[in-house]
C-alpha cells in the first residue's frame, strides 16, 4: 500500500481527473511489492527533472531494454503491474523504466512545441545509461505500451540508430510521423482486434475519438517490413490455451529478410485494450484480456534472438 500512495500522490500539483483517480484505485489492489534492488536516474532536461527507474541484472555494460508506461501510468506502476523486470531477468536484460511527465508520453500525434520533448529526455537517458556503463552500446532496445508503444515508434522514426530492437503492445505508428526514417531492426507488435481505444485498422484514438490518429497494425508492420527487405508473410494460429478469457493470438510474421530482422505481430482475435499474459484492468470499458501468450515474454524472446544473431 505504500508504493501504491507514493504513485498515485506523485506530481501532486497536477490535477488528477476521475479516470485517474479510478485506475489509481483499481491499481492499487494489483500492485505486487516486487523488491528487486534498483536505482533512479534524475536527469535535467528543458522540460525539469525527469525520472527512470533501472533494474540492473548485473555488474558492468548490459543489453539493455527501456520500457515505456501507457497513459497514466508511472515507472513504479510499470514494475508493479508488468513482467518486464522478471522477464527481462531471465533472458538477462537490465530494464528501464523512464516516467513520461503528467503520466503520459508526447509521442507524435500532436504537433505542439509546448508539449514536452519526449525524444530528447529519452535520447539523452540512452547516452546517460551508457555513460554510466550499465547499458552496452549498440545492444539497447526500447519497448512500450499503449501511448508508450506509440512513443516507441516515434523513437524509432526520429532516433532509431540508437536501439537495436523494438516492441510494442496496444497501439501502432501515430499517423502523419514528421520525418520518420526508419532503419532496419526488428519488430514484435502486439494489438488486440476489439480495443475500444486504438482501432486494429488505424484511425482516431480515444474513447471519443479526440486523442490523435495512428496507422493501422498491419500498415505499421509491413512498413518495418518493407525496410527490411522482407519476402514472405506467412500466419500461424497460436494453442488456445484459456478457452475462458474470449479471445485467441494468430501469429503474423514477415521473414526471409534480406537483413535477418523479421517483423513479427501477435494479432489478438477478440482483444482490448488489454497486456496480453497480464492482469484485467476495467474490462467493461477496455476489453477482453488474452491468456494465451504473455506479451513481455513474446517480445523478451525476440530481443533475446537477436542478441544471438548478432553474437554468431
Amino acid at each position: 500500500m505504500d508504493v501504491f500512495k507514493t504513485v498515485c500522490k506523485r506530481r501532486a500539483t497536477t490535477q488528477t481527473t476521475f479516470l485517474m483517480g479510478a485506475v489509481c484505485l483499481l491499481t492499487s489492489f494489483f500492485l505486487s511489492g516486487k523488491a528487486h534492488a534498483s536505482e533512479e536516474i534524475i536527469l535535467s532536461t528543458r522540460d525539469g527533472e525527469r525520472l527512470a527507474i533501472v533494474l540492473p541484472v548485473g555488474r558492468g555494460p548490459q543489453p539493455t531494454v527501456l520500457v515505456l508506461h501507457g497513459a497514466m501510468g508511472t515507472a513504479d506502476l510499470m514494475v508493479s503491474r508488468t513482467s518486464f523486470d522478471e522477464v527481462g531477468r531471465r533472458h538477462h536484460f537490465t530494464i528501464v523504466f523512464p516516467e513520461g511527465l503528467k503520466r503520459q508520453w508526447n509521442d507524435g500525434r500532436f504537433h505542439d512545441p509546448d508539449r514536452p520533448d519526449d525524444v530528447a529526455f529519452l535520447r539523452k537517458l540512452t547516452h546517460e545509461l551508457i555513460e554510466r556503463r550499465i547499458a552496452k552500446p549498440g545492444h539497447i532496445y526500447i519497448a512500450g505500451i499503449s501511448n508508450g508503444a506509440a512513443m516507441s515508434f516515434t523513437m524509432a522514426c526520429r532516433v532509431g540508430r540508437l536501439f537495436r530492437g523494438i516492441g510494442t503492445v496496444i497501439n501502432s505508428m501515430p499517423a502523419g510521423m514528421r520525418s520518420c526514417r526508419l532503419h532496419s531492426v526488428p519488430l514484435v507488435m502486439v494489438a488486440g482486434t476489439a480495443d475500444p481505444l486504438v482501432p486494429y485498422a488505424g484511425g482516431r484514438v480515444g474513447f471519443r475519438r479526440e486523442r490523435g490518429k495512428v496507422l493501422g497494425m498491419e500498415e505499421t508492420a509491413q512498413m518495418f517490413a518493407r525496410k527490411n527487405g522482407c519476402r514472405s508473410r506467412r500466419t500461424h494460429a497460436l494453442p488456445d490455451r484459456d478457452r475462458t478469457d474470449g479471445s485467441t493470438v494468430t501469429r503474423v510474421t514477415w521473414g526471409q529478410c534480406r537483413t535477418g530482422k523479421p517483423v513479427t505481430l501477435y494479432r489478438v482475435e477478440g482483444g482490448g485494450h488489454q497486456i496480453p499474459g497480464g492482469r484485467t484492468l476495467m474490462p467493461l470499458l477496455l476489453g477482453r484480456t488474452n491468456h494465451d501468450i504473455s506479451a513481455a515474454e513474446v517480445i523478451m524472446k525476440a530481443f533475446a534472438r537477436e542478441e544471438a544473431r548478432i553474437s554468431e
